[in-house]
């Protein structure tokens, strides 16, 4: 569910429209979305970057979520060396979304939004990865 929920939110980010009263409505997950734009504090002012901004966050914590629980199996008792390897290579492909989501945020800082959303591209590549096994 860790995984769809950094994608949910990457299409949420990239589905909105100009306007940002319309952002959240115009998303393919609208309430996830919503509930996501709502949970920050400061959203309810932000402008579209802004916007981005949290959803690109909310899909970094996702996936560093799912990658400290992916960690967790893997120290547990998995004794398949297959479901070792596939959990290792699940572990590599969140942690590499997590720093390309935090990339994002830098640039989504810095005013580059060609540059957020090809790092978000990337991020959802390497959960979807993860997801096909």
């Amino acid at each position: 569910m860790a995984s769809q929920g950094v994608t949910l939110l990457v299409l949420c980010l990239f589905s909105s429209v100009a306007q940002k009263g319309y952002a959240a409505r115009q998303a393919p997950f609208v309430e996830l979305c919503i509930r996501t734009l709502t949970s920050d504090a400061g959203a309810g002012k932000a402008d579209l970057r802004g916007l981005a901004g949290t959803a690109v966050k909310a899909a970094a914590k996702s996936g560093a979520n799912t990658s400290e629980y992916i960690a967790g199996l893997l120290n547990g008792q998995v004794e398949d060396p297959s479901l070792q390897q596939c959990l290792s290579d699940c572990s590599d492909s969140y942690v590499d979304a997590v720093e390309q989501l935090e990339d994002s945020v830098a640039a989504l800082d810095s005013g580059g939004f060609a540059d957020a959303k090809t790092w978000v591209a990337v991020a959802v590549v390497d959960t979807e990865t993860c997801r096909e096994g």
